[in-house]
């Protein structure tokens, strides 16, 4: 009797743990602690609608299904999973559009293993658009992104990618090899920014040393003195000609 409650209680735990993190939407972290949960007790029908509910919040909408069937099959009267499965097989439409956009993605990682990008690319915006909520979707586009140094648009993805699954591993290591790509970046534009810098500076110095000064120059060109000129020039010699 108490191996039975020491079960329940871990498995109780574990489902109060995985809540707090969906809650966060930490969905890596509350599918461990869910998949904990029902290690403990199978039976855990709270915890098992939960990991559906997870598992439908990142756009996997089959293992959500798996997971709520299981539980209507353990519990089949006043469980919530009924309505779960209900609300999700009442739009055929809708379902049919998930159905779709996950083989388009299958296909996508076809397309990037034979050099594809750009048509994978292509189509992995049509899979996020007819399902907005699917992460590896946004994971895989940000990786073609990365491939292709198309920084700027990845991180666009990698953010949305971010708001749907706050600690997943692959989206934490995309971020973190973008904010290496942008230090690189920043680091070339400075290299570029003195290039140019030095090359005004210095291009400037030549074309000074290349003027003559006004005497030289006034010289060898034989301007005409102004009179004011040349009476500054009587001043400094000692002498004050009466001009005619």
């Amino acid at each position: 009797m108490e191996y039975t409650k020491k079960i329940v209680y871990q498995s109780n735990y574990w489902y109060n743990d995985g809540l707090r993190k969906a809650k966060i939407r930490d969905m890596s972290g509350a599918i461990m602690s869910l998949r904990k949960s029902l290690q403990f007790n199978r039976e855990n029908i709270a915890a098992r609608n939960l990991l559906g509910l997870v598992y439908y919040g990142i756009g996997e909408v089959p293992e959500a299904l798996v997971e709520w069937i299981i539980s209507k099959n353990l519990k089949s009267r006043d469980n919530i999973a009924d309505y779960y499965i209900k609300n999700v097989q009442s739009s055929a439409k809708e379902l049919e559009q998930i159905d779709l956009a996950i083989k388009k993605y299958n296909q996508c990682l076809t397309y990037c293993r034979q050099n594809g990008e750009d048509l994978a690319a292509i189509q992995l915006k049509q899979v996020i658009a007819a399902h907005p909520t699917f992460l590896k979707a946004y994971q895989l586009l940000t990786l073609i992104y990365l491939h292709t140094g198309q920084y700027s648009q990845a991180r666009q993805t990698i953010k949305t990618a971010r708001k749907l699954d706050t600690t997943n591993e692959i989206t934490l290591l995309y971020m973190h090899e973008l904010t290496k790509k942008g230090k690189k970046e920043n680091k070339r534009r400075e290299k570029r920014k003195k290039k140019r810098l030095n090359t005004v500076l210095e291009t400037r110095r030549s074309y000074s040393r290349s003027i003559p000064d006004s005497d030289k120059l006034r010289t060898s060109l034989r301007l005409p003195i102004s009179l004011s000129e040349r009476r500054s020039e009587r001043r400094s010699s000692g002498f004050l000609w009466r001009l005619p």
